[in-house]
């Protein structure tokens, strides 16, 4: 299990069902690797309305068996409903809860924020290329195109002031997941990798201050994430790398690559 859950009401099977609007007969079921940031942005979705959900792992990436995350959507009367994409998840939750939306009713913002969710999307891909990479020049490259999406998504929000200013939106349940991972791997890690990037940073701490992004992620996820990243060996967390960059550059220097 992964996150803490808003209390609801379970069914038969032990499936929880939506908890406080009275139009979502529905029950949802994720199934995904430990700690997964697919999931957890439906996770997100899920308890910024008070609805629970039932979780199943699966294998991970490298094992025998593996799977993509999913979304199982369970109706009354009708066969259950597999989303297998993390914004198809995020709109999934959006449209049957239809008393709690996360999209603006304008349609053109309504598009703006579609347009930084999918840049959310590619983000937490080239997050996963760092924590993922097996030597340090792959980590320098690695950390470069992660770089220059941060870059991207800091000179977006000029753009959508709106977007970032409310509590949560459908674009923050996108990024909010990934930005706990980075705001923590900086300052685990001194990577620095939101410096500079006044806007991001700031978003990034009031998404991970929200109490539906505490449900998910409040309680053990450091510790989670930490041994997760420890337990794959990568340039990431090298103590003598590290130490290398502090002595070329100090503390509080540029983002550090390999080290």
């Amino acid at each position: 299990m992964i996150g803490k859950r808003p209390t609801s009401a379970v069914d038969a099977d032990g499936i929880r069902q939506c908890g406080t609007s009275a139009t979502c007969r529905a029950a949802f079921h994720l199934r995904a690797i430990p700690f997964c940031p697919v999931a957890q942005r439906a996770m997100v979705a899920l308890a910024a309305r008070g609805t629970g959900w039932s979780m199943e792992e699966i294998p991970g990436p490298d094992a025998p068996g593996r799977g993509l995350p999913q979304l199982v959507v369970r109706q009354p009367g009708s066969p259950d409903r597999i989303f297998d994409k993390s914004i198809a998840m995020v709109e999934a939750v959006e449209d049957l809860h239809p008393g709690r939306p996360l999209y603006p009713e304008n349609r053109d913002e309504r598009g703006a924020v579609r347009a930084l969710m999918e840049l959310g999307r590619g983000l937490q891909i080239r997050l996963s290329a760092v924590t993922h990479a097996r030597d340090s020049v792959e980590n320098d490259y690695a950390i470069h195109r992660l770089r220059q999406r941060l870059n991207l998504v800091e000179k977006t929000l000029a753009d959508a002031p709106d977007i970032v200013a409310r509590p949560l939106s459908n674009a923050g349940v996108v990024f909010g997941p990934t930005l706990w991972r980075i705001i923590f791997v900086d300052r685990r890690f001194e990577t620095h990798l939101l410096s500079g990037l006044s806007r991001l940073s700031s978003w990034g701490h009031r998404l991970s201050e929200h109490p539906a992004m505490r449900n998910v992620l409040g309680t053990g996820g450091e510790k989670t994430y930490l041994a997760l990243l420890q337990g794959r060996g990568v340039p990431l967390v090298s103590k003598v790398d590290a130490e290398l960059w502090r002595r070329a550059y100090g503390a509080g220097g540029p983002h550090r690559g390999a080290g």
